[in-house]
């Protein structure tokens, strides 16, 4: 069986078993929907972290889908960290992990210091 196959397999097995430990107090902050707009850009950046960790994440550009993300996500310290299983461009491998910073966290807002270095804040989506 091709490793790749193998790999997608196990991240799915994954995402459908129930959560074994217990969220920490942060991650529970983190479950929800959440989103950022990017008035400038016209964009707006939509995710939702799941209790059992899975989570989807969207980018819109002046109301229309223009990608799609779905994946595995985490608390490791001060870090989210995010395990892709679909990229609904395809340009992001099964199976890669990227993170962000955790700058500040309050019931209705996150902010993340992003790979590109610049502060996005995301509010809680009601």
């Amino acid at each position: 069986m091709n490793w790749r196959v193998l790999l997608l397999l196990l991240i799915n097995l994954a995402m459908l078993a129930p959560t074994l430990a217990a969220l920490s107090p942060a991650e529970e902050k983190l479950v929800g929907r959440w989103q950022y707009d990017d008035t400038a850009a016209g964009t707006v950046a939509r995710q939702d972290f799941r209790a059992n960790g899975a989570y989807t994440a969207e980018l819109r550009k002046e109301g229309k889908l223009i990608r799609k993300f779905e994946g595995l996500w985490r608390l490791d310290g001060d870090m989210i960290v995010y395990t892709y299983t679909a990229d609904s461009l395809a340009l992001i491998p099964v199976g890669t992990t990227e993170q962000d910073h955790l700058v500040r966290m309050t019931e209705n807002s996150y902010t993340i210091e992003a790979g590109d270095h610049l502060h996005r804040t995301y509010f809680r989506v009601k």
